[in-house]
């Protein structure tokens, strides 16, 4: 698990809240290089070819932890829920990159692109 300045990354982001709005989590693509780990289930639909870098389940997360490496990361879910869950999981395991949860998830995330 790589360690760097949180203050470097979206750092009125940070202040703010770890909950992104989907034009900050476009913003972040933008500027960062950022990890979208989706936390759904394996069978959870819709699929969304290219949506997220990783598919790992919230119950399997903590096994990955380790593995997850970029300036910041974003967990989404079907409505945020569980992203919300994924970051106290990713906290209580010491995680020290930023990681924000997608607001509305995956549902709200298809809104926007209607």
């Amino acid at each position: 698990m790589r360690v760097m300045n949180t203050h470097m990354i979206a750092e009125p982001l940070i202040e703010q809240t770890c909950h992104l709005t989907i034009d900050d989590f476009y913003t972040l693509l933008d500027e960062h290089e950022v990890l979208v780990v989706d936390v759904r289930n394996y069978d959870e639909q819709p699929v969304i070819d290219g949506f997220a870098d990783r598919r790992l389940p919230l119950d399997q997360l903590a096994s990955y932890l380790d593995e997850l490496d970029a300036d910041a990361i974003v967990f989404v879910c079907q409505d945020g829920t569980r992203s919300a869950e994924a970051i106290a999981l990713a906290k209580s395991h010491g995680m020290v990159i930023p990681v924000f949860s997608l607001e509305g998830g995956i549902t709200a995330w298809l809104r926007s692109k209607e």
